[in-house]
């Protein structure tokens, strides 16, 4: 019979070898999601800004929808 280190030594060697594929597989998908969440930030940082820049721009201007007296043309 083979000493138990014999057996236990490949054992963990696979072992060690599955868990760092696994946390590769990880750090890749964190990679994705963070650049992802970044994307998405910016857009709604974007989005913001033109809110903000609209907001500004038509200050006091009446809506398209609406007459010079405040009324909505649309029936």
């Amino acid at each position: 019979m083979p000493p138990i280190r014999a057996v236990i030594t490949p054992l963990e060697a696979r072992v060690r070898g599955l868990k760092c594929a696994q946390l590769e597989d990880d750090n890749k998908a964190l990679d994705q999601l963070t650049s992802k969440e970044a994307v998405v930030l910016e857009a709604e940082r974007l989005n913001e800004l033109l809110i903000i820049w609209h907001w500004q721009t038509c200050k006091g201007k009446p809506r398209s929808d609406e007459t010079e007296s405040g009324r909505n043309t649309i029936p």
